[in-house]
Formats: structure tokens, C-alpha cells, sequence
């Protein structure tokens, strides 16, 4: 792997910039001459590539560093600095699980997240229970990876979601049906109801209709 004449071109002009910047404080840097310069640049150009820095996070990262109060010492530390910048510009965890518990699923990245976890489960949970961290922790990686280039497909997502909407209905609605105390399954699924009766209205399957007749309809 080679540094290519544009990015040894930008990590020059960054390292100067810091320079300027920092003044003394970027001492540190090592660069006395124009040989230390061109192979800190290519050093920081090869391991850049090797850790996926695109353009994006290179930008962020040039941006958010000269909001530090050192100039970053190590390619790792620059691309992390990029990560994260690039990440603060979605909403926070917290803010997208309210979102998800609410049904409001026009943000690729919670859907995204939302396709990954049991979200009925999650709705039923409680803040701050086990399915409520499992988001939070799935959530932080779907915005990481959409930060180091990663795009989900919002229909995609939705229609997933359908999937797994229908693949919950009807396995409710099997365990009302088999259920030797039906009346009490009825009840346990009592906020689900409704949603269950629209579901086997639309599909007449056998085990549709077996369960409008338990509910006398």
C-alpha cells in the first residue's frame, strides 16, 4: 500500500497547519525538516488507509482537531477523532430508542438498529432493562459504521420490520389458539388485540379463522 500525491498533498498541509496552529505545542510533531515532513505524511497516509479513513472523516477529523488542545500524536487517534465527530452529528442513543419505543421509524439508522434487536420486546421493556442497553449498545455500532461509510436503506428496513411485525402476530395468535386457557392468553396480549384481529382478517388462514372464533367474531 502507497500514499498517493493528493493525500500526502492534505497531510502536509494539515501538519502545518498545526503547527501554526499549536505553536509550540506541536514540538511534538517531530517535523524539523522537509524530509520530516514527507515521511510523517506518508507514514500517517499509509496507516490511514489501512484504518478505512475516507474523505469524510478525514474532513471531520481536520476540523475537530484544531478544536483540541494538542495536536493528535497518532493516525489512530486522528481517524477516531473523525469517528466520532462524524457519529455526534446523529441523535443520541437515548433520544433514538424514545424514538423507536414511539413507532417513529423515518431515521435509516434507527431502523437500521431496530432491525437488529427484538423492538417488541424492547417496547415491553422497561428503560434501563436488559433490551433497552442491548439497543443502545446496537444503536452506537449502526452510527459508527454509518460513519466509516456504511448506508442503510430506510424501505429496506421498514419492510423488515413488517416481517417481523407479521412473524409476532402470528405467533401470538397460534399461542391464543392452542392455549388451554384462552381467555387468560387474551388478556395477557390485551394491548395486541386489536392488532390481531386486523392481521387475521386480512390473511383467512385456518389458524385465522380459528382464532376470530375464540374471540366470537
Amino acid at each position: 500500500m502507497t500514499a498517493t500525491t493528493d493525500q500526502l498533498s492534505a497531510l502536509s498541509e494539515l501538519f502545518l497547519l498545526w503547527r501554526d496552529t499549536f505553536g509550540s505545542k506541536a514540538k511534538t510533531m517531530g517535523i524539523e525538516t522537509e524530509q520530516d515532513l514527507t515521511s510523517k505524511a506518508t507514514a500517517w497516509a499509509i496507516a490511514l488507509q489501512n484504518l478505512g479513513c475516507t474523505k469524510r472523516i478525514f474532513e471531520a477529523a481536520q476540523t475537530q482537531s484544531l478544536l483540541q488542545e494538542f495536536p493528535q500524536s497518532a493516525p489512530l487517534d486522528f481517524f477516531e477523532l473523525g469517528v466520532s465527530a462524524l457519529s455526534a452529528r446523529q441523535p443520541s442513543a437515548d433520544q433514538s430508542y424514545m424514538r423507536c419505543i414511539h413507532g417513529e421509524t423515518d431515521h435509516a439508522i434507527i431502523l437500521e438498529a431496530m432491525s437488529r434487536v427484538d423492538v417488541f420486546k424492547l417496547r415491553q421493556g422497561a428503560a434501563g432493562g436488559a433490551e433497552h442497553k442491548e439497543f443502545l449498545k446496537v444503536y452506537d455500532q449502526c452510527v459508527r459504521e454509518w460513519a466509516l461509510g456504511a448506508r442503510f436503506t430506510q424501505q429496506a428496513k421498514l419492510e423488515h420490520q413488517e416481517r417481523k411485525h407479521d412473524y409476532f402476530l402470528e405467533c401470538r395468535i397460534q399461542e391464543v389458539v392452542e392455549s388451554d386457557d384462552k381467555a387468560a392468553k387474551i388478556e395477557e396480549y390485551g394491548e395486541f388485540i386489536e392488532n390481531m384481529k386486523q392481521y387475521a382478517y386480512e390473511r383467512k388462514t385456518e389458524q385465522n379463522k380459528a382464532f376470530l372464533g375464540v374471540l366470537g367474531v
